[in-house]
């Protein structure tokens, strides 16, 4: 976040011009008096300073590697988690979506297979594909640690007024 103050002062000049007021009707003096004095037309300085603050949010390096992660990761895990519901609903593999959400899952999945001595249980035409849950927690683990790994480098100003 930065904050920028603008100062700007303005100086103008403003004729003020008075009016000479209305005298009502009178007789002629009968001294005569000095000329009357014309009333001047006076010029006013006026000087005014106008102060303008606006706050600008701009994200760090970090924290748009920060969101570009949580992107990537959040793309891979909703990947994962597609596949899981479309095992344990039996999906039809002959659909083209389906097969495409398997496939492309399946790279996500594949370096987790054989960490369990079961990859998948199954009951009838359901799958519970137990290599893509732990495939869920690794790749958000990974994405954690990533995190910690970031914010080691995360320089964060602090701007006081």
């Amino acid at each position: 976040m930065t904050l920028q103050e603008r100062q700007s002062t303005v100086q103008t000049n403003q004729e003020v011009t008075r009016a000479a007021p209305e005298a009502p009707p009178v007789a002629p003096p009968v001294a005569p008096e000095a000329p009357p004095v014309a009333p001047e037309n006076p010029t006013i300085s006026s000087r005014q300073t106008y102060t303008s603050r606006s706050t600008v949010v701009q994200a760090s390096g970090a924290e748009m590697a920060r969101r570009v992660i949580v992107f990537v990761f959040g793309l891979i895990q909703a990947v994962v988690i597609l596949r899981i519901v479309l095992l344990v609903l039996d999906a039809r593999t002959g659909n083209d979506l389906v097969a495409g959400i398997l496939n492309v899952s399946q790279v996500f999945v594949g370096p987790f297979e054989g960490i369990l001595n079961t990859n998948a249980l199954k009951s009838g035409g359901s799958v519970l594909d137990l290599a893509a849950g732990v495939a869920l927690i690794g790749w958000t683990i990974l994405e954690f640690i990533i995190f910690a790994g970031i914010n080691l480098f995360r320089r964060e100003s602090l701007v006081t007024q």
